[in-house]
């Protein structure tokens, strides 16, 4: 037995939007880059190797 239907239902819809991409489609990035200037290949590239690829990206 549910509690709050309505709240529920609110927390659903608010789980569906974010599943489906709603607000990135909402609202398109106009770069694909961060504050830092970096591009999000570089970030995950960044992010899925060892530490000593790291060090030659930032030295």
């Amino acid at each position: 037995q549910i509690a709050d239907p309505a709240n529920c239902d609110q927390m659903y819809e608010s789980l569906v939007r974010i599943h489906t991409n709603f607000y990135k489609n909402k609202y398109p990035r106009l770069k694909d880059t961060s504050f830092t200037g970096v591009t999000v290949e570089e970030c995950k590239l960044i992010l899925a190797t060892g530490n000593e690829a790291n060090e030659v990206l930032f030295d």
